[in-house]
Protein backbone atom coordinates (compact mmCIF):
# COMPACT_ATOMS: atom_id res chain seq x y z
CA UNK A 1 0.00 0.00 0.00
CA UNK A 2 1.21 3.17 -0.88
CA UNK A 3 0.45 6.70 1.32
CA UNK A 4 -0.41 9.78 0.18
CA UNK A 5 0.93 13.44 1.34
CA UNK A 6 -1.68 15.45 -0.63
CA UNK A 7 -4.72 15.39 -2.37
CA UNK A 8 -4.74 13.42 -5.49
CA UNK A 9 -6.84 16.94 -7.36
CA UNK A 10 -5.84 19.99 -5.95
CA UNK A 11 -2.69 18.94 -3.81
CA UNK A 12 -4.09 19.76 -0.34
CA UNK A 13 -2.31 18.17 2.72
CA UNK A 14 -3.53 14.60 3.04
CA UNK A 15 -3.12 15.06 7.35
CA UNK A 16 -6.16 17.86 6.55
CA UNK A 17 -8.48 14.90 5.51
CA UNK A 18 -11.25 13.46 7.34
CA UNK A 19 -12.18 10.03 7.37
CA UNK A 20 -15.08 8.96 5.61
CA UNK A 21 -15.47 5.34 5.64
CA UNK A 22 -13.54 2.57 6.55
CA UNK A 23 -12.58 -0.29 4.24
CA UNK A 24 -10.56 -3.48 4.68
CA UNK A 25 -7.25 -2.11 3.33
CA UNK A 26 -7.91 1.40 3.49
CA UNK A 27 -10.28 4.78 4.09
CA UNK A 28 -12.22 6.96 2.08
CA UNK A 29 -11.36 9.94 3.16
CA UNK A 30 -12.86 13.70 1.99
CA UNK A 31 -10.48 16.68 1.27
CA UNK A 32 -11.29 19.92 2.94
CA UNK A 33 -10.24 21.94 -0.49
CA UNK A 34 -11.74 20.71 -3.13
CA UNK A 35 -14.23 17.72 -2.01
CA UNK A 36 -12.46 15.07 -3.37
CA UNK A 37 -13.04 11.56 -1.66
CA UNK A 38 -10.53 9.48 -2.16
CA UNK A 39 -8.79 6.07 -0.42
CA UNK A 40 -5.98 6.17 1.48
CA UNK A 41 -3.74 4.63 1.69
CA UNK A 42 -3.42 3.32 -1.85
CA UNK A 43 -2.95 -0.14 -3.67
CA UNK A 44 0.49 -0.07 -5.74
CA UNK A 45 0.15 -1.25 -9.19
CA UNK A 46 1.15 -4.65 -8.35
CA UNK A 47 -1.45 -5.09 -5.79
CA UNK A 48 -4.38 -3.63 -8.07
CA UNK A 49 -3.53 -6.67 -10.52
CA UNK A 50 -4.26 -8.94 -8.49
CA UNK A 51 -7.59 -7.27 -7.60
CA UNK A 52 -8.49 -6.97 -11.29
CA UNK A 53 -8.01 -10.06 -11.85
CA UNK A 54 -9.79 -11.71 -8.86
CA UNK A 55 -13.18 -8.85 -9.43
CA UNK A 56 -13.02 -8.14 -13.06
CA UNK A 57 -11.40 -10.36 -14.96
CA UNK A 58 -10.57 -14.54 -15.27
CA UNK A 59 -7.03 -14.59 -16.64
CA UNK A 60 -7.54 -18.42 -16.99
CA UNK A 61 -11.13 -18.01 -19.21
CA UNK A 62 -10.01 -19.02 -22.32
CA UNK A 63 -11.46 -17.04 -25.46
CA UNK A 64 -13.24 -20.07 -26.84
CA UNK A 65 -15.99 -19.48 -23.75
CA UNK A 66 -18.75 -17.00 -23.27
CA UNK A 67 -16.25 -14.52 -21.97
CA UNK A 68 -19.18 -11.96 -20.36
CA UNK A 69 -21.48 -12.69 -23.67
CA UNK A 70 -23.95 -11.65 -21.56
CA UNK A 71 -22.78 -8.22 -20.69
CA UNK A 72 -21.92 -7.41 -24.29
CA UNK A 73 -25.71 -8.54 -25.29
CA UNK A 74 -27.18 -6.27 -22.15
CA UNK A 75 -25.08 -3.32 -22.76
CA UNK A 76 -25.10 -2.97 -27.00
CA UNK A 77 -28.70 -1.11 -26.26
CA UNK A 78 -26.73 1.60 -24.30
CA UNK A 79 -24.25 1.63 -26.55
CA UNK A 80 -26.34 2.43 -29.02
CA UNK A 81 -28.05 4.69 -27.65
CA UNK A 82 -25.36 6.80 -26.25
CA UNK A 83 -23.83 6.86 -29.94
CA UNK A 84 -27.19 8.26 -31.28
CA UNK A 85 -27.15 10.77 -28.60
CA UNK A 86 -23.69 11.36 -29.80
CA UNK A 87 -24.23 12.16 -32.96
CA UNK A 88 -27.21 14.45 -32.27
CA UNK A 89 -25.45 16.44 -30.22
CA UNK A 90 -22.24 16.92 -32.00
CA UNK A 91 -23.04 16.20 -35.82
CA UNK A 92 -19.74 17.00 -36.80
CA UNK A 93 -18.91 12.95 -34.92
CA UNK A 94 -21.18 11.90 -37.85
CA UNK A 95 -19.37 13.36 -40.58
CA UNK A 96 -16.41 15.37 -40.07
CA UNK A 97 -15.52 18.06 -42.25
CA UNK A 98 -12.38 17.12 -43.55
CA UNK A 99 -13.02 14.07 -45.13
CA UNK A 100 -11.22 11.69 -42.90
CA UNK A 101 -12.01 8.70 -41.15
CA UNK A 102 -13.63 9.20 -37.34
CA UNK A 103 -11.42 7.97 -34.74
CA UNK A 104 -12.58 7.30 -31.69
CA UNK A 105 -10.10 6.21 -28.26
CA UNK A 106 -11.72 4.36 -25.41
CA UNK A 107 -9.50 4.32 -22.10
CA UNK A 108 -10.51 1.05 -20.37
CA UNK A 109 -12.05 -0.58 -23.38
CA UNK A 110 -12.07 -3.75 -21.76
CA UNK A 111 -13.05 -6.56 -24.13
CA UNK A 112 -14.17 -3.76 -26.86
CA UNK A 113 -17.70 -4.26 -26.73
CA UNK A 114 -18.24 -0.55 -27.07
CA UNK A 115 -15.38 0.01 -29.77
CA UNK A 116 -17.63 -2.39 -31.90
CA UNK A 117 -19.92 -0.60 -31.92
CA UNK A 118 -18.20 2.80 -32.40
CA UNK A 119 -17.02 0.61 -35.91
CA UNK A 120 -20.18 -0.30 -36.74
CA UNK A 121 -21.17 3.42 -36.79
CA UNK A 122 -18.28 4.26 -38.71
CA UNK A 123 -15.17 5.40 -36.73
CA UNK A 124 -11.67 4.08 -36.56
CA UNK A 125 -11.22 2.43 -33.08
CA UNK A 126 -8.57 2.19 -30.99
CA UNK A 127 -8.70 0.91 -26.55
CA UNK A 128 -6.66 0.93 -23.99
CA UNK A 129 -7.22 -1.83 -21.82
CA UNK A 130 -5.43 -3.14 -18.09
CA UNK A 131 -6.53 -6.80 -18.51
CA UNK A 132 -4.65 -8.94 -21.00
CA UNK A 133 -7.07 -11.08 -21.75
CA UNK A 134 -9.61 -8.51 -22.08
CA UNK A 135 -7.37 -6.93 -24.73
CA UNK A 136 -6.89 -10.34 -26.76
CA UNK A 137 -10.54 -11.06 -26.20
CA UNK A 138 -11.25 -7.44 -28.42
CA UNK A 139 -8.70 -8.03 -30.84
CA UNK A 140 -8.92 -11.47 -31.83
CA UNK A 141 -13.04 -11.60 -31.51
CA UNK A 142 -14.01 -8.56 -32.31
CA UNK A 143 -10.66 -6.83 -34.76
CA UNK A 144 -10.43 -3.98 -32.50
CA UNK A 145 -7.11 -2.57 -32.16
CA UNK A 146 -6.36 -2.32 -28.52
CA UNK A 147 -2.94 -1.24 -26.24
CA UNK A 148 -2.12 -2.81 -23.03
CA UNK A 149 -0.16 -0.97 -20.61
CA UNK A 150 -2.23 2.09 -19.96
CA UNK A 151 0.45 4.44 -19.14
CA UNK A 152 2.73 3.52 -21.87
CA UNK A 153 -0.03 3.25 -24.31
CA UNK A 154 -1.22 6.67 -23.45
CA UNK A 155 2.43 7.87 -24.70
CA UNK A 156 2.79 5.85 -28.02
CA UNK A 157 -0.75 7.03 -29.20
CA UNK A 158 -0.28 10.70 -30.74
CA UNK A 159 -2.26 14.00 -29.39
CA UNK A 160 -4.62 15.60 -31.32
CA UNK A 161 -5.44 12.96 -33.02
CA UNK A 162 -9.16 11.52 -31.84
CA UNK A 163 -13.02 13.03 -32.44
CA UNK A 164 -14.02 11.17 -29.35
CA UNK A 165 -12.50 9.86 -26.53
CA UNK A 166 -14.00 7.73 -23.80
CA UNK A 167 -14.03 6.46 -20.48
CA UNK A 168 -16.82 4.79 -19.37
CA UNK A 169 -16.99 4.12 -15.31
CA UNK A 170 -12.97 4.28 -15.31
CA UNK A 171 -11.60 7.17 -13.72
CA UNK A 172 -12.74 6.22 -10.20
CA UNK A 173 -10.44 3.32 -10.72
CA UNK A 174 -6.92 5.83 -11.11
CA UNK A 175 -4.03 6.10 -8.69
CA UNK A 176 -3.29 9.25 -10.86
CA UNK A 177 -7.11 10.99 -12.11
CA UNK A 178 -5.64 14.51 -12.90
CA UNK A 179 -2.84 13.49 -14.98
CA UNK A 180 -4.96 10.57 -16.44
CA UNK A 181 -7.74 13.08 -17.60
CA UNK A 182 -4.95 15.76 -18.79
CA UNK A 183 -3.09 13.29 -21.25
CA UNK A 184 -7.03 11.56 -22.15
CA UNK A 185 -8.23 16.09 -23.04
CA UNK A 186 -4.11 15.77 -25.35
CA UNK A 187 -5.37 13.19 -26.89
CA UNK A 188 -8.61 15.06 -28.96
CA UNK A 189 -8.59 17.12 -32.10
CA UNK A 190 -10.12 20.67 -31.76
CA UNK A 191 -13.27 20.16 -31.49
CA UNK A 192 -13.24 16.63 -30.18
CA UNK A 193 -15.87 15.18 -27.40
CA UNK A 194 -14.75 13.68 -24.26
CA UNK A 195 -17.47 11.52 -22.66
CA UNK A 196 -17.08 10.37 -18.60
CA UNK A 197 -19.05 7.88 -16.73
CA UNK A 198 -18.31 8.03 -13.11
CA UNK A 199 -20.13 7.28 -9.82
CA UNK A 200 -22.40 9.45 -8.88
CA UNK A 201 -22.98 11.16 -5.35
CA UNK A 202 -26.14 12.34 -5.64
CA UNK A 203 -27.04 8.73 -6.38
CA UNK A 204 -30.49 7.90 -4.14
CA UNK A 205 -29.04 4.61 -2.80
CA UNK A 206 -25.16 6.25 -2.07
CA UNK A 207 -27.07 9.13 -0.10
CA UNK A 208 -29.09 5.91 1.53
CA UNK A 209 -26.45 3.32 2.28
CA UNK A 210 -23.55 5.65 2.37
CA UNK A 211 -20.34 3.14 3.11
CA UNK A 212 -22.12 0.48 2.01
CA UNK A 213 -22.56 1.54 -1.35
CA UNK A 214 -21.63 -0.66 -3.99
CA UNK A 215 -19.24 2.05 -5.50
CA UNK A 216 -18.15 2.70 -2.17
CA UNK A 217 -17.42 -0.47 -1.27
CA UNK A 218 -15.08 -1.80 -4.45
CA UNK A 219 -11.79 -1.80 -3.02
CA UNK A 220 -10.45 -1.05 -6.87
CA UNK A 221 -12.79 2.07 -6.30
CA UNK A 222 -9.87 4.79 -5.77
CA UNK A 223 -11.70 8.12 -6.19
CA UNK A 224 -15.11 9.77 -6.32
CA UNK A 225 -15.92 13.02 -7.86
CA UNK A 226 -18.92 15.61 -7.36
CA UNK A 227 -20.21 16.53 -10.09
CA UNK A 228 -19.19 20.23 -9.11
CA UNK A 229 -15.37 18.66 -8.68
CA UNK A 230 -15.42 17.13 -11.75
CA UNK A 231 -16.42 19.78 -13.77
CA UNK A 232 -13.90 22.14 -11.99
CA UNK A 233 -11.32 19.60 -13.02
CA UNK A 234 -12.41 19.43 -16.59
CA UNK A 235 -12.60 23.20 -17.14
CA UNK A 236 -9.19 23.42 -15.60
CA UNK A 237 -8.06 21.48 -18.62
CA UNK A 238 -9.48 23.88 -20.93
CA UNK A 239 -12.33 21.59 -21.65
CA UNK A 240 -15.60 23.99 -22.23
CA UNK A 241 -19.44 23.23 -22.79
CA UNK A 242 -19.55 20.49 -20.11
CA UNK A 243 -22.87 19.11 -20.40
CA UNK A 244 -24.68 16.05 -18.62
CA UNK A 245 -26.77 14.19 -21.40
CA UNK A 246 -30.22 13.16 -20.25
CA UNK A 247 -31.51 10.17 -22.32
CA UNK A 248 -34.47 8.33 -23.14
CA UNK A 249 -34.28 4.27 -22.89
CA UNK A 250 -30.54 2.12 -23.30
CA UNK A 251 -31.83 -0.82 -21.10
CA UNK A 252 -32.57 -3.92 -23.04
CA UNK A 253 -36.39 -5.21 -22.14
CA UNK A 254 -37.17 -2.18 -20.53
CA UNK A 255 -41.51 -1.34 -20.95
CA UNK A 256 -42.81 1.65 -21.28
CA UNK A 257 -43.34 1.95 -17.28
CA UNK A 258 -40.06 1.18 -16.11
CA UNK A 259 -38.16 3.66 -19.17
CA UNK A 260 -40.22 6.34 -17.73
CA UNK A 261 -39.48 5.89 -14.02
CA UNK A 262 -35.52 5.37 -15.53
CA UNK A 263 -35.88 8.81 -17.35
CA UNK A 264 -37.32 10.77 -14.25
CA UNK A 265 -34.30 9.19 -12.08
CA UNK A 266 -31.96 10.62 -15.02
CA UNK A 267 -33.47 13.80 -14.71
CA UNK A 268 -33.02 14.39 -10.90
CA UNK A 269 -29.35 12.78 -11.26
CA UNK A 270 -30.29 10.40 -8.74
CA UNK A 271 -28.67 7.68 -10.56
CA UNK A 272 -25.69 5.79 -9.92
CA UNK A 273 -23.48 6.98 -12.83
CA UNK A 274 -22.98 10.45 -13.37
CA UNK A 275 -22.61 10.84 -17.39
CA UNK A 276 -20.50 13.58 -18.65
CA UNK A 277 -19.52 15.22 -22.08
CA UNK A 278 -17.00 17.74 -22.76
CA UNK A 279 -15.19 19.42 -26.04
CA UNK A 280 -11.65 20.71 -26.43
CA UNK A 281 -12.33 24.15 -27.48
CA UNK A 282 -11.58 24.85 -31.25
CA UNK A 283 -8.36 26.84 -31.85
CA UNK A 284 -8.80 30.13 -32.40
CA UNK A 285 -8.04 32.31 -35.07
Amino acid sequence: MERLDACLVCGHRSTDAKDRYARRDDVVVACPECGLLYANPQYTPEELVGLYKRDYYDEGDTLEGTFRSEEHTANRVLYQTVLRDLFRRYPRLGEPADGRARRVLDYGCGPGYFLAECREAGFEPTGIEFSRIAARYAEERLGVRVLVDPDSALGELPDAHYDLVTAWAVIEHTRRPRDVLGRLVAKLVPGGVLCLTLPNLRCWRYLLERGRWFNIANPTHLVFFSEGGIRRLLAELGMGRIVRPVFWGGRPGFGFSANLLQYCVRVAGLGSDLRLYAERPCSKG
